[in-house]
């Protein structure tokens, strides 16, 4: 599954956090490495509901996708992500 990351500058390097998995946040130096620690906190999140059977719900951009597939001619991932991504504000995927 692929989350949607955002990413901002801070005075101090980067923060990023998850709009599909509250409380979700990382921070780094550069974002190059917030992008690494998030990955990892989703992982971290993700591993711990698996471990205490709660439920994961799919992602909005995987939702979408199932959609766009079962609506209409088929669409990959890539083209639906290129979609999202060139909207108006910057996106990142873990």
């Amino acid at each position: 599954m692929k989350y949607s990351i955002v990413i901002e500058k801070t005075d101090t390097g980067y923060s990023a956090y998850s709009p599909d998995i509250a409380g979700c946040i990382a921070t780094g130096g550069t974002r190059q490495e917030v992008k690494k620690n998030i990955k990892e906190a989703i992982e971290f999140h993700l591993e711990g509901l698996s471990i205490e059977k709660q439920e994961i719900t799919e992602p909005p951009i995987g939702r979408l996708y199932g959609a766009l597939q079962s609506s209409g001619p088929p669409v990959t991932l890539e083209e639906m992500e290129e979609a999202v991504i060139s909207g108006a504000c910057e996106s990142d995927y873990a």
